[in-house]
């Protein structure tokens, strides 16, 4: 079932969604031994892509979102090509590092499986991580942002975001599988608080199918909380990492 859900508001999904801390990139250059060539599978507008081209020598962001990709950071040593998953192009054997970056479970995971098997180096590395949708800013925060999923969207959440709640614990995956764990943080105001619970897949899913914007319920709730909209607090998520190797013979 591979799909891209944000293609539509490919610049809305740019400005809103976390990047990544830097110290997962570091990671996972120390797991590979070899750093000619990493691929981004799901690489959306290049939020992990353009970091891992510090430790390669060269990075290919794959998406099937065209918009997403036109609005892709570009980077020296990082292209990007449309393409799905389950279709890698490249050599057989001729990969270092396959990541995906909260979109594996969007992925057509057998055929995917089958591409890293092909593609990646003996003794590659694939590396999946996922974090959950919403950020910690404040308990009181977080507990009326927690009963908006639990209550109104829990019927829209796609079955295939269980596998995000797992936290990839129960993802499917080829390998000898280690498990990884690292946090991010960034400082915003109401407004980009707002804008990553907006970006949600079962948000959009919701306000497709209502013709309501689901925060509404809980907006006014949430700005007393607050405070001035304009104040910045600290919105962190956890992110969380399925690793292994492709074996040698």
């Amino acid at each position: 079932m591979e799909k891209n859900w944000f293609d539509k508001s490919a610049e809305e999904y740019k400005s809103a969604r976390p990047q990544y801390p830097k110290e997962l990139f570091s990671f996972l250059s120390e797991q590979t031994a070899g750093h000619g060539l990493a691929i981004d599978c799901g690489a959306g507008n290049g939020q992990a892509t353009v970091p891992l081209a510090l430790y390669f020598d060269k990075v290919v962001g794959l998406d099937v979102g065209a918009n997403l990709l036109a609005n892709a950071t570009k980077a020296e040593k990082v292209s990007y090509l449309l393409s799905s998953a389950s279709h890698l192009p490249f050599e057989a054997n001729s990969v270092d590092l396959i990541t995906s970056a909260s979109a594996a479970h969007w992925f057509e995971l057998e055929k995917f499986y089958d591409e890293v098997g092909r593609v990646l180096k003996p003794g590659g590395v694939l590396a999946l991580w996922t974090y959950y949708y919403m950020p910690k800013v404040d308990p009181k925060i977080d507990s009326i942002v927690e009963k908006l999923l639990e209550v109104t969207l829990a019927k829209y959440m796609n079955p295939r975001l269980e596998w995000v709640n797992s936290q990839y614990e129960n993802l499917p995956f080829p390998y000898a599988k280690e498990k990884k764990a690292f946090e991010y943080s960034i400082t915003g105001d109401f407004n980009r608080f707002a804008a990553v619970l907006e970006s949600l897949s079962f948000v959009k899913t919701y306000t497709e199918k209502t013709g309501k914007n689901p925060l509404d319920e809980v907006r006014d709730e949430l700005e007393k909380l607050w405070g001035p909209k304009e104040k910045e607090r600290k919105m962190t998520w956890d992110n969380h990492m399925v690793i292994g190797r492709k074996p040698i013979p």
